[in-house]
Parts: structure tokens; sequence; C-alpha cells
């Protein structure tokens, strides 16, 4: 065998050789999973992460519903002005509750001496009554009222007190409350509030306002000095003669009715609501805000007030003993 023949079959061999040893080609890696990237949230969304500051807290989210009975006490308390010095005052002389119980249609409100007073009415403010005994002795001389106790009250063998009283009026008004689309809008349902109000509600925090007007009511749970960066103007102070410590720290309002009422801070010093937003801004925060982030703040505030019930704000049927017993 020649030498070119011998060679040509020893590549032969080799390559049948190499290509029966040689391995599969390993398989490719298998794709990485595609993973899409969240979709980014709407423009109007608010993080949910600045919403839990608005949220009730265990505590408030177990209160029961208040108790009918001592809401039929309660309402009777309210409308009476038998309990008053003068027997001419109730709590509803200065909080009308169609407007939110704080707006008795003036801008400083009348007194039981018929003086005006430095500040108009809180939501929040008792009516004044004479000496605890008078109050009484009013109530007992009213036989409708010890039914109406012992319905409300029915473990305490005295349950006439001026504690009870308290807590049959708070009664009353707890059953005043209604559900805002702003309540449902904090519980999660994202739709409860327009993009415009979203929108008013990013001013709102974007300047800063919820580090006082924070919790299921937006305010209530403070004290705070009016004017607590840039001084209030001089002239709407506390008259000449009040305690020195009234013209430092009031307590931070509600903002859940504030659109109800066109009279706003302690000495109804502000009776437009745009007018309002633009001092506190100013005087509270230092900040001038726009025209704008005002209307904006204005428009999500709207938001926060429930429908009221006028079942539930009406008087009793009469002032009179007999009738005041069959308040349900």
């Amino acid at each position: 065998m020649g030498f070119k023949a011998l060679l040509a079959m020893s590549a032969t061999a080799a390559a049948v050789s190499c290509g029966a040893k040689r391995d599969a080609a390993p398989a490719a890696p298998a794709a990485a999973p595609t993973v899409k990237a969240p979709a980014p949230a709407p423009h109007d969304e608010i993080d949910p992460k600045s919403l839990k500051r608005f949220q009730p807290s265990d505590t408030v989210k177990a209160t029961a519903a208040p108790d009918p009975a001592k809401v039929a006490l309660g309402r009777a308390l309210f409308y009476d002005k038998r309990l008053s010095r003068t027997g001419e005052t109730a709590c509803s002389s200065c909080h009308a509750l169609g407007q939110a119980g704080a707006v008795d249609g003036q801008l400083l409100t009348k007194g039981q001496d018929g003086q005006r007073c430095v500040r108009g009415t809180s939501p929040a403010s008792k009516s004044a009554t004479p000496d605890q005994r008078a109050v009484l002795t009013t109530m007992q001389g009213i036989s409708a009222y010890a039914g109406l106790f012992d319905k409300a009250f029915p473990d305490q063998n005295r349950p006439m007190t001026l504690k009870n009283v308290g807590e049959a009026i708070a009664a009353f008004e707890q059953g005043l409350a209604s559900e805002s689309r702003w309540d449902r809008y904090v519980r999660g349902e994202s739709e409860a509030l327009t993009a415009a109000e979203k929108q008013g509600l990013k001013a709102f925090l974007d300047a800063g306002c919820q580090s006082c007007h924070s919790g299921p009511d937006l305010g209530g749970t403070m004290y705070q000095k009016l004017g607590a960066v840039i001084p209030w103007p001089a002239e709407t102070r506390a008259k000449a003669g009040k305690s020195p410590s009234a013209d430092k720290l009031v307590k931070v309002p509600s903002l859940k009715v504030a659109t109800v009422y066109a009279r706003y801070f302690r000495d109804s010093a502000s009776t437009k609501l745009s007018e309002s937003i633009k001092k506190m801004g100013y005087h509270q925060l230092g900040i001038q805000l726009s025209d704008e982030d005002i209307a904006a703040i204005a428009v999500w505030m709207r938001s926060l007030t429930g429908d009221l019930d006028p079942a539930k704000l009406a008087p009793p049927q009469s002032a009179s003993a007999p009738k005041i017993a069959n308040l349900r």
C-alpha cells in the first residue's frame, strides 16, 4: 500500500473515531423568565403610607355604636333650655347641627349674659351652665328625665349625675357622625375620590398640613400656637384682660366639617375657605401657597364631610316634660 493511500486511510479512521467520541454540544441555557416591571401608579394616586396617619386607631375601630337610650337622653339634654342659668340657652342655641354644630349665625357667639364672646362657637365646645347643684335640681324637677336616665344607665342606682349628662350628650353627638367619601378613600377605596380631589390631597400633604391636621378627624388631637412660624395679626388676638395663655395655644380643629361653615379661627377672622387655607399656610407653615394649590386643597376638603341625616339632627318633638320621655 502506498504512502498516500495509508495516509488517507488514517485520516478517515481518525475522522470516524473523533466523530464517535465527540460529546453532544451543551444545550443553550434556558432563557430567564421575563419579569414585567410594575405598572406606574396613576399620577393622581397617593402613596398609601402617607394615609396611615389618617386612619383610626384600633381603639376607635372597636368603638361600638352609641346606645339608643343614651342617644335619646342626650338629644333631650342638648335641646333643653331649662338647664341653663337664664332658661333661654341650650347647647343647640350656639351649636346649629345643620351647620356642623359650630354656627349660630354670628361671627362671635353671644353668651348667656348677652355679650359677644372673644371667640366664635367651636364644634367641640360646651354650652355654659350654672353650678352643678342647680343643674341637678332642675333635672330632678322634670319628671320625664327620671325615666330617660333609668333607661340610659340601667345598672346605676342614682344615674342622674353630671357625668352621665356628659356621656349622654356625647352619645347623641357620636350618633350624628356620617361616612364621607374621604373615609372610604382612607379605607382603601381609591375611586372614592376624584382626580381633582386627589390633586388637592397631594397639595395638602406636600405643604405639610398633616403635621397638625392628622388622625381620623384631620385635627382635634393637639394644641398649637396660632402663628407658629409667622406671628398672627395682632388685631385678631384675644382681648385685653384675658389669660395670657389664651393668646398662645389653641386646639387644632378638625377639618371634617370645615367646608360646612364659613367662619374660621378662634375670632372668626376669616369667612372664606380659600382665605383661611392661605392664612394657615403662611402663618403656620411659613409658605405662600399658590392659588392653584389653594383651590385644589379646597376641592379636596369638600370630600371630607358626609351627608347629614335630617332625622338624626331633628330636635325633640317638644320641650315639655310629658313628650320628652317618648324620644327615640
